[in-house]
């Protein structure tokens, strides 16, 4: 049985590391000769214990198959019309379902959820990026969102 859960940082990181580490990076981290792809744990206890982190975990049968973590904070660059704040953001920071998953409208469906959730905490804008080399781009599609921007990314280390 499939479930679709918000739960914290502390709560479901044993689970999620070893298939973030060990597949999801692998999969599609840039840059893999020059750089290795490593959640900074800190920076998301902290985000989770000021609750700006949103994590969705989907389970099949109590086992994880997919994440969508998120980060919410008041946008840096765009008010409400008004202009009486900043509008309430949520960037998407990771998503995945397992290989064994996918096609099978779980995806979807994570995101219907986050987006659900995330909602009723207040946010009002999501972003997320997808890599240009990935099939992504029809989910997101499906989905009602809008392809704003393009990310471009440059190694610039030793």
């Amino acid at each position: 049985m499939i479930t679709y859960t918000l739960e914290h940082f502390y709560k479901y990181w044993p689970e999620v590391e070893p298939m973030f580490n060990n597949i999801h990076t692998t999969e599609v981290a840039a840059h893999q000769d020059k750089m290795i792809a490593r959640i900074n744990e800190s920076i998301h206890r902290l985000f989770d214990t000021q609750n700006n982190l949103h994590s969705v975990i989907v389970r099949d049968t109590g086992t994880v198959i997919g994440y969508h973590i998120s980060v919410i904070y008041d946008n840096l660059h765009f008010k409400t019309l008004d202009q009486s704040r900043h509008i309430r953001t949520a960037q998407v920071a990771h998503y995945f379902v397992h290989k064994d998953y996918r096609g099978k409208g779980i995806g979807s469906n994570m995101f219907r959820y986050a987006e659900k959730s995330l909602k009723e905490l207040g946010v009002e804008f999501l972003v997320s990026e997808a890599k240009s080399y990935l099939p992504y781009a029809s989910v997101f599609e499906h989905l009602n969102w809008y392809a704003q921007s393009i990310v471009f990314s440059k190694w610039i280390g030793e």
